[in-house]
């Protein structure tokens, strides 16, 4: 079976496709600003949690028992 077209195009629209890929998520991260710790008005700020702030985490989610509450974990890997 021949291939048609010129014989380097797949391999180029791959090339292309990884560069505009990585091109979106340069533009994501540049206007998220990863850490930027802001928070629309009326929520409570974010906080990093390490185990100093385990505690307070627990009474904060505890306190909320009568509303929705969700727990977000991302993983850098």
């Amino acid at each position: 079976m021949t291939r048609m077209g010129r014989p380097g195009l797949p391999k180029a629209k791959h090339t292309v496709a990884v560069a505009v890929v990585v091109a979106l998520a340069a533009a994501t991260l540049f206007v998220i600003k990863p850490g930027s710790g802001s928070t629309p008005p009326g929520q409570p700020a974010l906080v990093r949690l390490d185990t100093a702030e385990i505690s307070r985490f627990d009474a904060d989610f505890d306190a909320a028992c009568d509303q929705v509450r969700v727990l977000v974990l991302l993983s850098p890997t």
